[in-house]
């Protein structure tokens, strides 16, 4: 696999991609689209040469034009697509990509194509989908949905105690330093602003979640009652902090981990009151 600072299609694309022989008979093809649940199949020749793309609506498309053509003398669209190979009735080749490529390069293109092959690759093929973006995306997503949630959480919560709950309620080193971030974040200190406060929390992280949760008074007037236990939610933070930067420095998360977010992010929105997801 190559080594790059950045996500590459390599590092994103579903491999070997399932391709089928030019020369086999279309009906095979429609049972392997219907097998797999996939929209698409690269087609490639007997030298492995990507010659076309046999997609679902070529296959609506063959039904359509054949029941119109045999309609008339009663024959049977099965045995007509038995008969017909898949390079004749195909699309056009899918785009590619190198292994190196930046996802930059694979997202403009699946935005116009909704997939593209990676490789070749020794003979083979790799193949990236909107469905593999969305889930190299997805650990992003939910920790910028977890995130955003959390914050509004605890200003709902602290500011019914005090409308100057950051003053009263936020501890002072996690002021401090999520006054620093701000400032090297937007270079200079901005003017006073109604909704500063909320602006600040912005600039917390996990740990500094944490240290609001469980400063004493807080604890216990607000956050006992939701969470329940301190060990509870000290370990589920620390934990989502460790994934938190492991996609932060585009470490792909193991299946174990992607499962572990998933469960982390369900239980706390159960806990602000949001249900399921």
């Amino acid at each position: 696999m190559v080594e790059t600072a950045w996500l590459t299609a390599e590092q994103v694309m579903t491999s070997p991609a399932e391709v089928v022989a030019a020369e086999a008979p279309v009906l095979y093809a429609v049972g392997v689209l219907d097998r797999s649940g996939f929209s698409q199949l690269p087609v490639v020749n007997a030298e492995g040469l990507v010659v076309g793309t046999f997609r679902a609506r070529d296959v609506r498309r063959l039904y359509w034009q054949l029941g119109q053509m045999l309609a008339a003398d009663g024959g049977d669209v099965a045995t007509e697509l038995a008969r017909r190979q898949v390079g004749q009735m195909c699309s056009e080749p899918l785009p590619q990509v190198r292994p190196d490529a930046g996802l930059s390069e694979v997202i403009a293109r699946v935005e116009k194509w909704h997939a593209v092959l990676v490789g070749p690759m020794d003979k083979r093929w790799g193949i990236i989908t909107s469905g593999d973006l969305l889930r190299v995306s997805k650990p992003y997503l939910l920790l910028a949905e977890l995130e955003v949630r959390l914050r509004h959480f605890i200003e709902l919560q602290l500011s019914r105690l005090t409308p100057k709950w950051w003053q009263q309620r936020i501890p002072t080193d996690v002021q401090h330093r999520c006054e620093q971030r701000q400032v090297a974040v937007l270079g200079q200190t901005p003017p006073a602003l109604a909704d500063q406060d909320a602006s600040l929390l912005a600039f917390c992280g996990f740990p500094d979640y944490l240290e609001i949760i469980l400063e004493r008074n807080n604890w216990s007037d607000v956050f006992m009652s939701v969470f329940g236990s301190r060990e509870w939610v000290i370990h589920r933070l620390k934990d989502l902090q460790d994934l938190r930067n492991a996609v932060a420095h585009h470490r792909p998360l193991s299946a174990e981990e992607l499962d572990l977010l998933d469960a982390y992010v369900e239980a706390f929105l159960r806990c602000f009151g949001g249900g399921s997801r």
